[in-house]
């Protein structure tokens, strides 16, 4: 759930030599191949236009967390025209390339060394000797996204690599992608695979086995599926491997949930009920993202619901099924109320979110934690016991599941929360004020 979403530039006006629309100017292509080289830490990737509907510029995602300068990776850029080859473009940042005509096919190379901050082992593409994750929306232009379309993705790996992913496979190397933002391919030598709700593949060596990795999986998913009412997605996938990055200290990892698929990078631990205990918690959290935010159709920051509530019925799920002590849950909800109490700056939870990435993120996911908690004391003792959190999650996700009709998220949740009389003194002094 972190990745920078920075607007991409609209077309330049009046540059001289250079006819461009007075519109958002991407276009839509229809087709892409990505050859990998692991020899090299790189890529070619080879793209075809819509037909009918020539492109004019190129840009790319410009920054992703552990990575501020996502377009130093790309070079060797060729646009071409048929008929008419080759086409003349400019360069005007390091993520934005405008040609002086349109085109209809073009290619690049991408430097996917892995970066320096092991951060971005979650959160970008990269390529090592052994593995290899694909983040499609770093990886390809981007598009006008309310006209995009499906794309054909074709990927050429080295000899006896696999690829893992949940887009739809068309062929034995060709596969159909609905929402290139949401696309992951993971890839490597030695990927071990195991069927199940979700799919787990796992590289590298572990304290824990892949059975118990599996198995874990499955039963915090099915107890979400419990509270949700339903699956987010007809497939979903973990996928688990060491960062690419060297020398890293033990117990260090970083996850994203993105679409359908959860990625953790991670060092193993020391003992092994540690990595059982580590693992079992990165997964409660990252397995809620299915649903929330990724498995509804709402618009907006509104962080402080699904990283907030995510950190809450986690501690929830993690007492439910005996990882953790009562005692725990209530430890971690006194720190998280410790934290928020300390903040000098006091910000409404949806001005927290966004601000989250200056400088807001403790108190985001603090008080959002601490204001789940209130909420459900509240339904519980309202109902005597009836009610509960686990009612507004699944209430949320069935109203604005896919394929729904796109809805503000905080006007969503507050119309929800508003429901609930007994809710309304807490929405009003912690969500808006």
């Amino acid at each position: 759930m972190s990745k920078d979403n920075s607007s991409i530039l609209t077309c330049l006006i009046g540059l001289a030599g250079l006819l461009i629309c007075p519109v958002l100017c991407t276009g839509q292509y229809a087709a892409a191949e990505i050859i990998l080289d692991p020899a090299t830490h790189s890529a070619t990737v080879k793209g075809k236009v819509s037909k009918g509907r020539g492109m004019r510029n190129l840009s790319f995602l410009r920054s992703a967390i552990g990575f501020s300068d996502l377009g130093s990776r790309i070079s060797s850029i060729s646009l071409q025209r048929e008929p008419g080859g080759m086409v003349p473009m400019r360069r005007f940042s390091s993520t934005e390339f405008v040609a002086e005509a349109d085109f209809t096919d073009f290619s690049y190379d991408v430097d996917l060394k892995p970066g320096e901050d092991a951060r971005s082992a979650a959160h970008t593409s990269w390529l090592s000797d052994e593995n290899g994750l694909l983040l499609l929306d770093d990886l390809l232009p981007r598009t006008d996204r309310e006209n995009a379309g499906q794309v054909i993705i074709t990927l050429r790996l080295p000899e006896k690599w696999k690829v893992v992913t949940t887009e739809t496979r068309k062929g034995l190397d060709t596969y159909s992608v609905e929402k290139v933002d949401r696309a992951v391919f993971v890839l490597g030598k030695a990927l071990r695979e195991a069927a199940g709700t979700p799919e787990v593949a796992i590289s590298g060596a572990w304290h824990f086995t892949d059975v118990e990795a599996s198995g874990m999986a499955a039963e915090i998913h099915l107890d979400y599926h419990r509270i949700f009412g339903g699956n987010a997605a007809a497939r979903s996938l973990v996928v688990v491997f060491p960062f690419p990055q060297a020398d890293l200290p033990k117990g260090k990892w970083e996850a994203e949930t993105r679409g359908s698929t959860i990625i953790l990078a991670s060092t193993d631990t020391s003992f092994k009920s540690q990595s059982l205990q580590r693992l079992h918690e990165q997964l409660r959290h990252e397995i809620f993202h299915l649903w929330l935010p990724n498995g509804v159709d709402l618009t907006g920051r509104y962080d402080w619901f699904y990283e907030g509530f995510a950190l809450y019925q986690s501690l929830k799920t993690a007492v439910f099924l005996n990882q953790i002590r009562f005692d725990d849950f209530l430890d971690t909800l006194s720190r998280a109320h410790n934290i928020d109490s300390s903040q000098t700056q006091r910000r409404s939870l949806i001005e927290a979110s966004d601000e989250r990435w200056s400088g807001a993120e403790t108190q985001l996911y603090a008080r959002g934690m601490v204001v789940a908690f209130l909420a459900d004391l509240v339904l519980l003792e309202g109902s005597k016991g009836k009610n509960s959190v686990e009612g507004l999650l699944h209430r949320l996700f069935a109203t604005h599941k896919f394929p729904s009709k796109p809805s503000d998220a905080n006007e969503a949740l507050l119309k929800i929360l508003g429901e609930n009389p007994q809710l309304v003194p807490l929405t009003d002094e912690f969500i808006r004020g």
